[in-house]
């Protein structure tokens, strides 16, 4: 095998070529692949070329993810695909590891994607660090009876207000998308067909905002798909939720995309959703340094401990013991020595992953040999990265 480039598009032959490498790969037609790449941009994805033809390409946006209460830096993974004939030979790997190695070399923190198969990814120490969830009701069974806000369709004048209130709420949400690029047309415009909007306000000032698309079965009963959600008080979050049960004449079922824990589920009196894990999402650690004192930490929480990282096969310089000193929800990291006496734990790359974004607890890894550590260091590490179950209510 042999690779003679691997970077962004070089030409307009190069979209060409990836065009029905991507169709073949997502089920989908030339024309809408092309737009596809158009939107999210020709300049955000990379191919790969080997002995002469374009063999396979993947798409990567700046977005940004929360943990902690703040904003890591974080690149999205997203349209991995590899040409049929050329399929098992080692390409997809090539272009996941020169896309770790691009990231590297721009200092972000962190690499984010949705996997069709995890073994792949696992081999560029990506590893599973959240959920989406698909939260299922009838309408019918919203017992919400008020309508106290005023309901109206989105304007396009609405929509910094609407960025604005999911940046404040969203930020508290470990693992949400800061959603800096790429997402938001996914929201309201999602696989290319408009989302119908809607904003409830309190004397002219939106408290609320929901985005959903219909979709009929053969006895043209509606499904409603709700891909976001936000309230940012009681009145709103009844509001919204009356809005969506008045569907429930022609709409036989519904789908949110928030967590289990969302607090807009303590508002029916009760509870008859259906909940499941719809996907995980993996997450790669780039820079070690940067991802610990990017996120927060506690409130409160004044401590320390040691991680060393015994292996990254693609950024040596993780490599190493790192001391970690947390103090106001915030982390400065720098290199360890260490003693023996010190509170330390030792992993690679990969079996780190869970653990910094709170998906398991260093001293739950730690009982099937994926960690190793002193008592202290154990505890300090769980206590230091418990700061809520990730999740995430978009896809990319």
């Amino acid at each position: 095998m042999s690779e003679q480039y691997s970077g962004p598009l070089r030409s307009e032959q190069d979209l060409d070529a990836i065009v029905p490498i991507l169709a073949s790969a997502f089920g989908a037609d030339d024309e809408g692949i092309r737009s596809w790449v158009a939107k999210a941009g020709p300049e955000n994805f990379r191919t790969l070329e080997s002995e002469g033809d374009i063999v396979g390409c993947l798409g990567q946006a700046d977005i940004g993810q929360y943990f902690g209460g703040r904003e890591v830096s974080m690149w999205g993974v997203y349209g991995v695909a590899i040409a049929p004939e050329r399929r098992g030979r080692g390409h997809a790997l090539t272009l996941m590891d020169d896309h770790i190695r691009e990231c590297a070399r721009a200092g972000v923190a962190l690499s984010t994607l949705f996997p069709a198969t995890h073994s792949l990814y696992r081999r560029s120490d990506y590893e599973r660090a959240g959920e989406v969830y698909d939260i299922g009701i009838e309408p019918k069974h919203i017992d919400v009876r008020e309508r106290p806000l005023a309901v109206r369709a989105v304007d396009e004048d609405d929509m910094p207000a609407l960025m604005e209130m999911h940046r404040q709420t969203g930020r508290h949400e470990n693992g949400e998308l800061a959603r800096n690029s790429y997402i938001w047309p996914r929201i309201t415009e999602p696989r290319g067909k408009p989302a119908t909007g809607y904003v409830v306000t309190r004397g002219g000032v939106i408290e609320g905002y929901v985005f959903y698309t219909t979709t009929s079965d053969e006895m043209f009963y509606l499904k409603l798909t709700v891909h976001d959600i936000r309230a940012v008080s009681e009145d709103a979050a009844r509001t919204l939720l009356r809005f969506l049960a008045d569907h429930r004449s022609t709409c036989r079922g519904m789908t949110l995309g928030v967590a289990p824990n969302d607090p807009l589920l303590l508002v029916p009196s009760e509870y008859t959703f259906k909940m499941r894990v719809f996907e995980y999402w993996m997450t790669r650690i780039v820079n070690i340094r940067r991802a610990l004192e990017e996120r927060g930490y506690p409130s409160g929480l004044s401590t320390r401990f040691i991680i060393r990282i015994t292996e990254d096969r693609l950024v040596p310089d993780n490599v190493g013991a790192w001391l970690v000193e947390v103090q106001d929800g915030r982390a400065t990291v720098s290199p360890a020595s260490g003693r023996e006496s010190d509170p330390v734990v030792t992993t690679n790359i990969r079996d780190l992953v869970p653990v910094y974004t709170g998906f398991m607890s260093a001293a739950a890894l730690a009982r099937i040999g994926r960690i190793s550590g002193n008592e202290s260091g154990l505890e300090r590490v769980t206590a230091a990265f418990a700061t809520g179950h990730p999740w995430m209510s978009s896809q990319f």
